[in-house]
């Protein structure tokens, strides 16, 4: 079953919608003084990104000319932005054609994002900052046959937090984590019966009633464990899809018991949501 999408709502991730290309174009030929005054944008930076966006659009050689009229620019403001993407190798000159073009300088920057860990250096800044605001361990999980094996992991500045280790692993179905997987990840049900039977809850749960909260985390997208697998501790997961489509991988954020009540850990959970579909648009091949 495909993971649902995650709601639209969350304040600190709305940076993740793209804005209207011409309130873009307004703000980059918009004057730098009144952006400063408004806290907006800076207009060159603006302006570079729509002729980057417009190249990998469109492909072909084009003129100065034509690109500040496609993108409706002052011509001054974009030979100098044309200028400078050429010495940084972003774009390419023919001095013969007078057309610019993309260059590798651009592909050299991508690829540092599609090789392995590029995934997660993209959302890096999103999660410490979540961890730090929720005052929460976020933690990212893989599968690994039998278990889930810690990847990565984002820690807070509170002076008592919970630690976890890179490469540490717990049972296939242990926690929150569990029935995320459990919900999204392609198990069969005799295989969840016999991964259930390898947890050990520290707060024993029946098989019957676990199911059952599996089926909530279908209907909801997330999972959370309020200390039946470890005494004090509170987790919400999410999955996180593969390439395929399968969820193979978990997004989770755990804190002690009763420091966030049921609308705050609902909360976390549609941020959650939301940068676990990130991840999963990021990532390459089966990593991250």
């Amino acid at each position: 079953m495909a993971l649902p999408r995650p709601q639209s709502g969350s304040a600190p991730l709305d940076v993740l919608v793209e804005p209207d290309p011409v309130q873009r174009i307004a703000r980059a030929t918009t004057p730098l003084a009144e952006l400063a005054i408004e806290g907006r944008t800076i207009p060159a930076i603006v302006t570079a990104a729509l002729v980057i966006e417009h190249f990998c659009e469109t492909r072909p050689r084009a003129r100065m000319t034509e690109i500040a009229r496609r993108l409706e620019l002052p011509p001054s403001s974009c030979f100098s932005i044309l200028k400078t993407l050429v010495e940084e190798r972003i774009l390419s000159f023919d001095a013969a054609t007078k057309t610019y073009a993309l260059d590798y300088g651009l592909a050299a920057i991508g690829r540092k994002y599609l090789t392995p860990g590029g995934a997660l250096r993209a959302v890096d800044p999103i999660l410490d900052e979540l961890a730090r605001r929720h005052a929460a361990t976020l933690v990212i999980w893989r599968r690994a046959a039998r278990h889930m094996v810690v990847v990565d992991r984002w820690e807070n500045s509170s002076p008592s937090q919970l630690h976890v280790d890179v490469g540490a692993r717990l049972p296939l179905l242990a926690g929150a984590m569990g029935r995320a997987m459990a919900a999204f990840g392609g198990l069969k049900p005799h295989e969840i019966s016999r991964h259930f039977a390898r947890v050990r809850w520290e707060t024993p749960i029946a098989f019957d009633a676990w199911l059952a909260e599996v089926d909530l985390v279908r209907e909801r997208g997330w999972a959370e464990d309020n200390g039946r697998l470890s005494a004090g501790i509170s987790t919400v997961s999410v999955g996180v899809r593969a390439l395929d489509g399968r969820v193979d991988a978990v997004l989770s954020a755990t804190a002690f018991h009763g420091q966030h009540d049921a609308e705050r850990r609902s909360a976390i959970a549609v941020e959650l949501l939301k940068i676990g579909a990130l991840l999963g648009d990021l990532r390459i091949g089966g990593g991250f």
